[in-house]
């Protein structure tokens, strides 16, 4: 119920004042949005029934920011691991004529998320689907493999500094970090490069 009180803004429904929808095209937006919804349903539901749940906004204690800074590597190579495979799965099947059954975003984030999650050495599953979601921005939102790259170094960080951070089951996580690296990603280049 909440997510449909959200989704019209992130969906274009509702235009900014450039006559675009808020954040069409960013990969994660809709785990952004799930985000949302779940943040709503918790926080009406303590309200209503006064009854605590087992998510949380935060986690006390908050992990130590060396614990932070030491998984940014894993998290930053599998997150880029999962943005380029995304991307490249998509362009490869779109060279292959296989038609948008097998060229979309959606089939190859899924695809890359799963295949992910049985590769023969350890990668964070999570990392590698969060990269996914960087890789389904429109190609008008991230361009080129070096604007893809910087988003999604750019979820890496944003996923290290959430630790610790919506915990328990939070739905929408990964998207809404991919949606703030490709978001932070496009805020820095129109900026400073």
């Amino acid at each position: 119920a909440a997510g449909s009180l959200v989704l019209p803004w992130l969906d274009g429904h509702r235009p900014n004042s450039s006559g675009q929808g808020l954040f069409v095209g960013c990969g994660g937006r809709l785990g952004f949005a799930a985000m949302l919804a779940c943040t709503a349903w918790i926080y009406l539901r303590a309200v209503v029934q006064a009854r605590p749940s087992a998510m949380s906004l935060i986690s006390l204690p908050l992990p130590p920011l060396t614990t932070s800074l030491r998984s940014i590597k894993s998290l930053l190579v599998d997150t880029l691991l999962g943005a380029l495979a995304t991307k490249g799965w998509m362009d490869a099947a779109g060279c292959l004529k296989t038609g948008d059954r097998f060229a979309n975003s959606v089939t190859a984030s899924a695809l890359v998320g799963y295949l992910g999650c049985w590769l023969p050495f350890e990668v964070n599953a999570g990392a590698v689907f969060a990269g996914a979601f960087v890789a389904m921005s429109a190609p008008s939102v991230l361009g080129s493999y070096r604007e893809l790259t910087g988003a999604a170094i750019m979820t890496a960080i944003v996923q290290a500094l959430m630790g610790g951070m919506l915990t328990g089951g939070w739905s929408g996580r990964l998207g809404t970090a991919a949606m703030i690296g490709v978001v932070s990603f496009r805020v820095i280049k129109q900026n400073l490069m």
